[in-house]
């Protein structure tokens, strides 16, 4: 992750960009991949989360201390989730009476590849646990 301690526009307007095609991302993977799990008699999910001392919040509040952005990958089965993957966006923390945040050293592309691989290997692992 990379530090930012200068809270300016251009760096709100990367975290939302970058947020908000993770958004979209999300969905379109989870669309893709839906009739994949749902063979394997499981439901993929994937979400780009955006929370404030772990409460589900919008992205005005990115800047506050606890803010935290991520998409969270997993299966649900039986009614009952299984997260699988963690993937950090953006994270703001208070240190030593300072905000310092913490952006993803990754592009949106490499993210999706992540994604997508995480994916690809939670497949497998349902493949292997049904033989």
């Amino acid at each position: 992750m990379l530090q930012v301690i200068d809270f300016n526009n251009q760096v709100k307007n990367q975290i939302l960009t970058l947020e908000n095609k993770c958004s979209d991302m999300c969905k379109r993977m989870e669309e893709k991949h839906r009739d994949e799990f749902q063979k394997l008699d499981a439901h993929l999910t994937i979400e780009c989360l955006r929370t404030l001392k772990g409460k589900i919040v919008d992205q005005t509040s990115m800047f506050e201390p606890c803010y935290e952005s991520f998409i969270e990958i997993g299966i649900e089965k039986d009614e009952e989730s299984y997260p699988n993957a963690y993937i950090p966006i953006w994270r703001c923390k208070s240190e030593l009476f300072h905000k310092v945040g913490y952006m993803t050293k990754y592009s949106f592309l490499e993210i999706e590849k992540k994604v997508d691989y995480m994916i690809q290997e939670m497949l497998q692992e349902r493949l292997e646990e049904i033989d």
